[in-house]
């Protein structure tokens, strides 16, 4: 997790990583310090695309739901990396939660098997996808 939040800092503006007092900044620094804010989540998916796009701060509303999303993305083959802010939904309901991985310490172990699906980028515009 701490990988994705330095990946996603890095894509972004500097606002970002002041947010929250620093937090994330502060998380990925230091080894020993574990979770994310209550607001910050990560999602993963696979992608086989060739192109790659990034954006940082991204809103999506879905016309037939009415829902929001605010997030970062950072999207290359192999991977789609997403992080919601704000307690918003991700913009896409098949990508999976994997949050749950800023609990585990430096030298921590935890054994999980993720079914992540594979998406395909659609257009310039992050959090979409066929």
């Amino acid at each position: 997790m701490k990988e994705i939040v330095a990946m996603v800092l890095s894509a972004s503006p500097p606002k970002l990583g002041r947010n929250n007092d620093g937090w994330l900044r502060r998380y990925v620094k230091n080894a020993d310090i574990t979770g994310l804010p209550l607001d910050t989540r990560g999602y993963v998916a696979l992608t086989r695309d060739q192109d790659a796009r990034q954006a940082a701060g991204g809103a999506n509303l879905d016309a037939r739901t009415g829902a929001a999303s605010v997030s970062s993305e950072i999207a290359h083959a192999p991977f789609v990396l997403v992080m919601t802010f704000m307690g918003l939904p991700p913009p896409d309901a098949r990508l999976v939660n994997v949050s749950y991985f800023a609990n585990a310490g430096y030298n921590g172990r935890q054994d999980t098997q993720l079914t992540l699906p594979v998406l395909r980028l659609h257009g310039h515009y992050p959090g979409t996808y066929l």
